[in-house]
């Protein structure tokens, strides 16, 4: 029988999986909330298989990070508010904009 060889060293499925795990979920959990198969989710992170779009816009809905962030393109700590979701995020990151010169820091 052939091997299946990685695909994914720090892609997509490294980023669920972190994600997963920092939310505290098990792969069924998670396969749950996005109507897949625990093996579906062990595929992706394992990088056997990459999800479809619409995967990743569910996953990304799921996990409250952009599309953008779950592929890898963009990265940043969100410090105290990383769990507020994706439009949690652009609203208070705008808020910080408009109003930092008010903060003592």
């Amino acid at each position: 029988m052939a091997r299946i060889e990685k695909k994914d060293s720090d892609g997509i499925g490294t980023r669920i999986r972190t994600l997963r795990k920092k939310r505290g979920w098990s792969q069924l959990q998670l396969a749950s909330m996005v109507h897949m198969s625990e093996s579906a989710i062990g595929g992706y992170e394992r990088g056997y298989n990459e999800p479809s779009l619409d995967m990743v816009i569910a996953l990304a809905n799921v996990l409250s990070v952009s599309t953008d962030e779950l592929l890898g393109l963009e990265s940043e700590d969100y410090g105290w508010f990383g769990d507020v979701g994706y439009t949690g995020r652009a609203f208070l990151k705008k808020v910080w904009e408009l109003h930092k010169e008010h903060f003592d820091y």
